[in-house]
Parts: C-alpha cells; sequence; structure tokens
C-alpha cells in the first residue's frame, strides 16, 4: 500500500510571522506552514528569543484563509555575565483570516485584509502579565504592485 502526496507544486507566497506579510492568500484546501525564530536584543543586558515561530494557513477558498499563529518566547536578564532571570513561556495564541479584496490591475495594486485576535488567556501565566484583556484584536491591510515577473513591492 502507499501513498501519493504533492508538495511544492507552484511558486508560493510566504507571510514571515513578525516580519512581512504577502498579499495572496493559500489556495482553496491547502495547508502552509510557516516557522522561523527571532532574536532580539532590549537592552545591552536584557535579550529575547522568539522560538519556534509557527504559522499556520489553510485556504478555504480562492479569496479566504484561515490563520493560526503560535509564539514560544525565551527572554533572559543578566549582569557583568551572570544570568539573573529567565522567563520562558507562551504568548497569547493568535487565530484569524486573510481574504483578498481587490486583483492587481495596471497601476491598481493587490490589496488583501488581514484580521485577528490574540487569545490572551491561551498564553503562559508569565507571559500572561502585559494583557489585561481576553481579547487583543487587530487588521492590516496588504498592498502589492509586480514591477516585472520576479520584482514586486509590498
Amino acid at each position: 500500500f502507499y501513498n501519493s502526496l504533492k508538495a511544492q507544486v507552484e511558486k508560493i507566497d510566504t507571510d514571515r510571522p513578525d516580519q512581512t506579510e504577502s498579499a495572496f492568500t493559500v489556495p482553496a484546501r491547502w495547508i502552509q506552514v510557516e516557522t522561523g525564530f527571532t532574536r532580539e536584543k532590549i537592552s545591552a543586558k536584557t535579550v529575547s528569543w522568539t522560538l519556534p515561530t509557527i504559522l499556520s494557513k489553510y485556504g478555504l477558498s480562492k479569496k479566504w484563509e484561515l490563520r493560526l499563529l503560535t509564539e514560544y518566547n525565551a527572554q533572559s536578564f543578566s549582569y557583568n555575565n551572570y544570568r539573573l532571570t529567565d522567563t520562558f513561556g507562551l504568548l497569547p495564541i493568535t487565530v484569524g483570516f486573510k481574504v483578498n479584496l481587490i486583483e492587481e490591475k495596471n497601476l491598481l495594486p493587490r490589496i488583501s485584509l488581514i484580521g485577528y485576535t490574540g487569545l490572551n488567556r491561551l498564553s503562559s501565566r508569565k507571559t500572561n502579565v502585559h494583557f489585561g484583556s481576553l481579547f487583543s484584536p487587530g487588521i492590516r491591510f496588504t498592498f502589492q504592485n509586480s514591477l516585472s515577473e520576479n520584482v514586486y513591492i509590498d
């Protein structure tokens, strides 16, 4: 018995979590998982790592996708090469959607809307102290114009 699986049959556009957002959605019935990490030097004594950052997307239709973002944060504070505190924990889980509003045509860019909310109660207690409410909603508009087949402006 065997089962075949297709992978990477066409070009994909990624939304690198906390770095960039694409104006394209995942094709219908496709699952796309993107992962990465960030290192941030907050001060001379404090370093924050977010790893792994996992963005999972599922295409509902040609224009709609569902999104789930999970991030695990590790922050350390040191003084004179001695580690004084470590904080590890799951950041609020973010759920949302992306919808293609307008297709690109000549000078009119492709426009998409991303709607999301952080589920603050679904986070570690240590990381939840900064979030007083149950939800932290937001929206983003993404725009993209193609200059050529391989070059575009976001």
